[in-house]
Formats: structure tokens, sequence, C-alpha cells
């Protein structure tokens, strides 16, 4: 690397063949938020990329053991099958996201869908489901903010949902969606840790995962509120609620929070199916881990990605009146406000200077005037697409589609020898 690691921090590597892409993580968040911290670089290159891979300390080197202790200062290496992360026909691209999906975010929001869906989640908590504290003091979060339109979220479970039962990353109690404010994209959260998840400093896993087992996370704090009757931890799984903030101190996550790992409790009888989807939630991790510690020239830049087989844009359907939040001219005086502020580290579709911040939660307009969506969200995205798993759905629902249209050829073969056999028949013909 051209640089050292700085003391307090370690380097993860993401990228296979050079050091063009990594995260520069505290060390203390990564022992924080899990027993085992090299599990923990694990579970983050595996939410990132979509390909469960190993944690070596060179790349010749093997894996790591897990129950060591994790280096302060040290760089690791996720390493994955050789076939990952290459780009892959048919893809989902961001320059294509950016001018199919988000072009026509705005106007699928509706204050109808809103209610809608504040009405619907609180349903189904009746509570925040990590303080305990009553719903009339909460509010309904989506995990996956709704400005990203029905089209974004269509597109991550097209990439990343698993109905093989035989998978290690099969979860059945994950549903497909397809629009935003479906209840599984959200939950109901305190006013305070509703706060803090809008300022990007508040993550979620849920275990148990590829990479992680709810063993390997620590003992859930206990809730600033105590359990009302008719609630319960959920005994299959855990949600446990971390914040990436180094500078948190355990006095005041306490405070805030109830501390540093505090778990979801839902009513009892609540539908499993209808809780928040750890899909989401992984990919909204994935998305705060690229904001707060990614760091390195992109690789996945235009200049990096020649000649390669794109989609063609679609044309999302209409849903319900527009609702314009900001107009071109607000946007891009904010992106142009943003970018003399940053200088050189405010990203633009485009590669980062090596050690310069992939962006934070306050480059949130960092592609101008047509972007509620920002680099990070679209940049995990674009690496769950090209996953091996994605690869393989694509090509099962091609091959599905193929021979669909082959049944449909043989059908029409079929009915049209039919018919001139009956034309063609004495009784037909008059013979």
């Amino acid at each position: 690397m051209a640089t050292p690691v700085p003391p307090g921090y370690i380097r993860l590597i993401l990228t296979p063949q050079d050091d063009s892409f990594f995260l520069e993580i505290p060390t203390t968040v990564t022992t924080r938020n899990c027993r085992k911290a090299l599990k923990y670089l694990r579970f983050l290159g595996f939410v990132i990329l979509a390909v469960l891979g190993t944690i070596h300390p060179s790349r010749t080197d093997p894996e790591v053991d897990y129950e060591h202790d994790i280096v302060d200062g040290s760089t690791y290496y996720y390493t994955y099958p050789s076939t990952a992360g290459l780009p892959a026909p048919g893809a989902v691209y961001p320059d294509i996201l950016r001018r199919s999906v988000l072009g026509s975010a705005i106007g699928t929001v509706t204050s109808h869908r809103l209610n809608d869906f504040t009405k619907d989640v609180k349903k189904r908590d009746k509570r925040c489901i990590f303080s305990n504290n009553e719903i009339d003091a909460s509010d309904a979060d989506h995990i996956i903010d709704f400005h990203v339109g029905d089209a974004w979220i269509k597109h991550i479970f097209d990439a990343r949902y698993n109905d093989d039962e035989d998978d290690d990353d099969y979860d059945p109690n994950e549903t497909p969606l397809n629009v935003v404010d479906a209840v599984q994209n959200g939950f109901t959260l305190s006013a305070m840790i509703h706060r803090y998840w809008s300022m990007n400093s508040l993550g979620i896993i849920k275990t148990p995962n590829p990479a992680l087992d709810m063993a390997d996370m620590h003992e859930a704090a206990a809730p600033i509120f105590d359990l009302e009757p008719g609630y319960k931890y959920p005994t299959e799984c855990r949600y446990t609620l971390q914040t990436l903030d180094e500078t948190m101190t355990a006095i005041k996550a306490e405070k805030l929070f109830g501390g540093f790992n505090v778990d979801a409790a839902f009513p009892l009888h609540t539908n499993h199916k209808s809780r928040p989807s750890g899909i989401l939630l992984h990919y909204s991790y994935a998305v705060l881990a690229i904001r707060r510690w990614g760091k390195g020239q992109v690789f996945l830049s235009p200049d990096h990605r020649p000649n390669m087989t794109r989609p063609p844009v679609p044309v999302p359907a209409k849903l319900g009146p527009d609702r314009h939040l900001r107009s071109a001219a607000q946007l891009r005086e904010t992106s142009e406000r943003r970018a003399s502020r940053q200088g050189t580290g405010h990203v633009d579709g485009g590669a980062v200077d090596d050690g310069d911040a992939m962006g934070g939660p306050e480059d949130e307009d960092a592609f101008g005037e047509d972007s509620q969506v920002d680099f990070a969200q679209q940049l995990v995205l674009h690496l769950w697409s090209q996953s091996p798993s994605a690869e393989q759905r694509r090509a099962e629902d091609a091959a599905q589609r193929e021979a669909a249209i082959r049944e449909r050829t043989e059908d029409i073969h079929r009915w049209r020898s039919t018919m001139v056999a009956h034309v063609t028949s004495p009784e037909i013909m008059g013979v």
C-alpha cells in the first residue's frame, strides 16, 4: 500500500488482485461489534461482495484462526473464489441504474404510501423494537430509504434472494420484495434511535448468517425500557443494533440505546416472514461500512470496465402523483456546495484517489441533479449483481425463458399441424 495503516485501525483489502478498494476500520469497532473480530471482518466482506470468502494476513498466507485476536495496525485480505467479483454480462450497473431507477424515484413517493407504510410497520411492532419505548414516542423507519423507489428494491432481491434450501445462504423467512414500502423494509424506532439511524451511525446484523452465528455476537445489552408482557426476543435469530461510530463511548451508548449491542424484540405471534428483511439489513450495513470506512481507487469506474454488456434502460411505471422533494437546480446547488467543501474527496461517478474516503453521510448528493442514491449504495448493488450466485440465477432465468419459448413454439407447431390435418381431411375437402 502507498501508506501505512494508521494506529488504532486495521485495513481490509476487498479487491482480489490489487489494493484498489479497501476498508480502514477502527480496531475498537471490530472488537466491540463481535466477540471474534476476525469473523466480523469476514462478515463485512460477505455483505459487501455477496460472496462468502475467508480472511488472510496476506495474499499467500493460509486462512486466519478466527479464535485469535485481531492485530491493531495490520492489513487483512478478504479472499474469495477467482470466479467471483468479475463483470457479468447483463448485470445491473450503477450508470444504468442512475438513469433508469434514480430518474423516476421521486415520482414513486406519495404521502398516501408513506402513511400506509407507517401504519403497517407500527401495527406489526407496537413499540420501538430495540428500546421498547411506547409507539407514540417512536417512528416507523425505512431500512432502505423510500427515495430510491420500488425498482431499486426489486434489483436488490433479484441479485440476492435465494430460494435454494440446500444453500448456506438460504433463509426460510425471507420473502422477495418489489416495493420500497413493504413492511419488511421497515421497523419502529424510538425518537433517539431514529435520529442516530438517520445520521448513518447505526447498523443492524441479523444472525445467523453465512459469516456469523448468533453466539458470535456479544451478549445483548438490556434495553432502555423493560420488556412488556406480550413481547419476546426471537429464539431462532437475533437482530442486533450496533453503532459504527468509533467515538461513541460506552456510557453514551447505554444512555442512548441501552448499550453497544441491543437486540430487537417483537410482539408474540408476529409472522416471521413479516419481520425486517435480513437481505435489506445487510445491504444497509454494507452501504454504511463503505460510507464510513471505504477507501481506495474505485476499480468499478467506467475506465476499469470497458466493453461490458449493459442491459436496456427500463421505463418504470408511474406510481401515483408526483411529489417533487427538490428541484434539479436545488440538487445541483447542494452538490456543488458540498463538492467545494470536500475537495478531492467528493465522488462523482468515477474513481477516488488512493486513500480518499468513498463518501459519507455528507455525500448523499454526490451524483448531482438526478441522485437520491449515493455512490456507496450504487457500488454495493453493483457488487451484489455480479456475484456468482446472482450470475447463476440470471443463467437459470435465461434457461427458463428459453425453455418457455421452445414450449410455446412447439405448441404452435402442433396446433398448426392439427389445423392443417383437419382442413385437408376428406370430410372437409368433400372427397
